[in-house]
């Protein structure tokens, strides 16, 4: 018979419902945290401990998607920040991104041997005592381990016995794998982030030792009127403006790495094969730009999801001009045929700039300051 999952003290969080009835009443019989049977629901969430509402969640998730018997040893809260993360996740683990509300991301990790323990639940039903073999985790491991991932999320959220602040993990889901730790600093916003760690043994006798962990933002960015908290009366309309309908339009954006000036002589001697060097700080000055070369944003070139991604830095003081603007329009006919007259004219949908002044009633353009 397919042994149930228990927390750390006795208390069973998967398995059959003849099975919890007996640790129940065992636990009442010795002075246990179990609500008797006339207790309501509110006050026995009250009762426990985040320990084990922690420990409930994690088993209720894994029996109901792998049915795969968990037993906890430890149970730990903590707080990290994002430059130790990595160092504080087990080694070799698959480490999945998740997305909350406000676009916070976070990451769960599960070692080796709860990944290998999963995966024969799966494949074979049953988890074996052989280690867990030597390998780095593929993006196949993180669809197998989609739907735990979820669900365990699913239950954190909705656990009542957390303290506050602790909490904050409602509306977490899946949302990509991570093949390389060293990206962690470019995903992920600066800040503390909650540690939840977990020690636990798998398998119908415990087979195999693993730890899993998850780690959120302390403070995520607080949703706006697109999802999660519902916002005070008035931050959002129903009728859209013509600003947010301009808004709306596609327009074109260049995602730059870096230039290089080169001599004529250079380029006619490139051929195929040829490596042409760049500078050692080159990942962290690419530019985001418009068709016309106009410099909008800086960022730090990574990679997400197996795409490359480029992370968007703050703004500088005083943005550096990209060479094709200061270059002048392009030759030729600009798309659409749209003069550039007006560019330094304010609109209702770009800030004024300090250094223009208008003349209300003048029908000539403002000329530029000094």
């Amino acid at each position: 018979m397919q042994g149930a999952t228990q927390t750390e003290d006795g208390v069973p969080a998967g398995g059959s419902v003849l099975w919890r009835h007996v640790v129940a009443a065992t636990a009442r019989r010795r002075g246990g945290l179990a609500a008797p049977p006339g207790a309501s629901p509110a006050r026995g969430a009250q009762a426990r401990s985040p320990e084990r509402a922690v420990a409930g969640a994690i088993g209720r998730a894994a029996d109901r998607v792998h049915r795969l018997p968990l037993f906890f040893d430890r149970i730990e809260w903590s707080q990290a920040a994002l430059a130790e993360l990595g160092e504080l996740l087990p080694e070799g683990a698959l480490v999945s991104l998740i997305e909350g509300p406000g676009d916070s991301l976070g990451v769960v990790a599960l070692c080796p041997e709860l990944l290998a323990a999963g995966t024969e639940m799966q494949t074979a039903g049953r988890v074996s005592s052989r280690p867990a073999p030597p390998r780095r985790p593929t993006r196949t491991d993180g669809s197998i381990c989609t739907d735990f991932i979820n669900a365990t999320l699913a239950e954190l959220g909705a656990e009542p016995g957390f303290p506050p602040g602790r909490d904050r993990l409602r509306g977490y889901r899946y949302a990509s794998h991570l093949d390389d730790l060293r990206t962690l600093d470019l995903l992920l916003e600066e800040g503390a982030f909650h540690l939840l760690t977990v020690g636990l043994r798998a398998g119908e006798a415990g087979q195999r030792s693993g730890r899993l962990v998850i780690a959120w933002p302390s403070d995520p960015a607080q949703p706006g009127c697109d999802g999660g908290d519902p916002p005070a009366q008035g931050d959002c309309t129903d009728a859209p403006s013509l600003a947010e309908a301009i808004h709306s339009a596609p327009i074109e954006l260049l995602g730059v790495l870096c230039r290089r000036r080169i001599s004529l002589r250079e380029l006619a001697a490139l051929s195929p094969g040829d490596v042409i060097t760049l500078p050692p700080d080159v990942l962290g000055a690419a530019t985001l730009e418009t068709a016309i070369g106009q410099v909008l944003f800086r960022g730090k070139l990574g990679e997400m999801a197996g795409r490359h991604a480029l992370r968007l830095l703050p703004a500088p003081d005083a943005p550096p001009e990209s060479p094709r603007a200061t270059a002048g329009p392009p030759a030729g006919p600009l798309p659409d045929g749209l003069p550039l007259s007006d560019l330094d004219t304010p609109d209702p949908f770009r800030p004024v700039s300090l250094d223009i002044a208008v003349t209300p009633g003048s029908t000539q353009p403002p000329a530029e300051s000094a």
